[in-house]
């Protein structure tokens, strides 16, 4: 039975259950086109960026309200430094790697468990950290999350779907590195990603003024 074909013995309460799936299922739909889209042009080599001085506050704050206007339980716990160097992003980019990391740590991490985010200089980079308190990884599978292989025009993913894999390909558009770590079963996964800081004409970082440690509730 259809929603126009039941629309006149339904209430409103049954209706507005009715739509919230349509739309839910559509944004699902939506997000495994634009993956699958996003893993061609990574395995083609056709992927590009347009990278630019940006806070990392910049990146967090809309990815995590991206995050939690989809109905998601789970809070995001941001702690960035005050003076962290601004960094070389194409920001909606970066902030979909963001949106990646969230949803696979909400994913496999435990029911309304906090998902952490934090940042600090790495060399010639500022590296960002995504938390969860979930499942974990073994140690073995560790190296296998990110792989994708391209194969008769088709691509797959090893690991857990292509959005690990669509991750390592825009860190690395940006000339930055993907790393995960994990206690093992159990004991929580942290996912962190390296992005270029930005230079000022005399060539030492600019800082982000934004780049201050946000109340633990985590929403805005």
């Amino acid at each position: 039975m259809t929603l126009l074909e039941a629309g006149g013995s339904l209430d409103a309460a049954e209706m507005r259950e009715f739509f919230r799936i349509i739309v839910e299922q559509a944004n699902q739909t939506r997000g495994l086109i634009s993956n699958l889209l996003e893993a061609g042009r990574i395995g083609t080599g056709t992927l590009a960026v347009a990278p630019e001085p940006t806070g990392v506050a910049e990146l967090v704050k809309p990815a995590r309200r991206a995050f939690l206007s989809g109905g998601q339980r789970h809070e995001i716990l941001i702690d960035l430094p005050t003076g962290l160097s601004r960094v070389m992003a194409d920001r909606r980019r970066i902030v979909q790697v963001l949106g990646n990391l969230f949803a696979n740590a909400a994913r496999y991490g435990l029911e309304s468990s906090p998902i952490r985010v934090s940042a600090a200089p790495e060399q010639l980079h500022v590296a960002v950290s995504v938390s969860d308190e979930g499942r974990g990884v073994a140690r073995e599978q560790l190296p296998h999350l990110f792989r994708m292989r391209v194969r008769n025009g088709e691509v797959l993913s090893e690991g857990h779907g292509l959005g690990l894999a669509i991750c390592k390909g825009l860190v690395e558009a940006h000339g930055g590195r993907i790393r995960v770590a994990s206690a093992g079963p159990g004991r929580g996964t942290t996912f962190t990603f390296t992005i270029p800081a930005a230079a000022e004409s005399g060539g030492a970082a600019s800082s982000d003024p934004a780049a201050t440690p946000l109340p633990d509730s985590g929403r805005e």
